[in-house]
């Protein structure tokens, strides 16, 4: 059973809403964030509070198949903008991870004695590299160095990518997201 949507995208300001903010049915004027497709508000008694999209209200069913995996996708690039400040191994841990290929995901500590604390700058969605002709999930800019950041949900970077990142240099890092799907 895919899980239920609970996030979608105001009509009139385009951001993500909470379920529990909108009013019910189509007034509460949103639409999916995947598709673009209308979604009611399913606000009842009996089963959690969820969107859907108004075509498997009608009956007509929906195609949209990653209404889910996008919200998730929004919400972790979102919590990269609130970033501060990013703790990266100093020196040869920042290379034997970039060498290594080595996936960052929240189930890996790295000692404090290896961390060294960098103070972002700046944080861009969505921004393409031109060189490379690919567009990273997130770039973190900070005083010391540039991290690319990809966000795992359902499917990895694909190999092609990492070489990319790798053969220009580049720092990158795949974040692990997919148990919040």
């Amino acid at each position: 059973m895919a899980a239920k949507i609970v996030y979608g995208k105001s009509k009139e300001t385009g951001e993500l809403v909470h379920i529990s903010t909108v009013e019910r049915g189509l007034s509460c004027n949103c639409v999916c964030p995947a598709c673009g497709e209308d979604l009611v508000a399913r606000k009842g008694t009996k089963m959690r509070h969820h969107f859907a999209h108004r075509g498997d209200v009608d009956g007509e069913g929906s195609k949209c198949t990653t209404a889910g995996e996008t919200v998730v996708h929004y919400l972790a690039k979102e919590a990269f903008k609130k970033l501060k400040k990013v703790n990266l191994r100093v020196s040869t841990g920042i290379e034997l991870l970039h060498d290594n290929n080595i996936k960052l995901d929240s189930s890996l500590r790295i000692p404090a004695e290896y961390r060294v604390e960098c103070e972002i700058k700046e944080v861009l969605l969505e921004e393409p590299i031109p060189t490379l002709g690919i567009v990273p999930d997130v770039t973190i800019v900070t005083d010391k160095c540039t991290i690319y950041v990809e966000i795992y949900i359902t499917h990895r970077v694909p190999d092609s990518k990492i070489r990319d990142y790798r053969r220009d240099g580049k720092l990158a890092i795949e974040i692990d997201f997919s148990r919040f799907r």
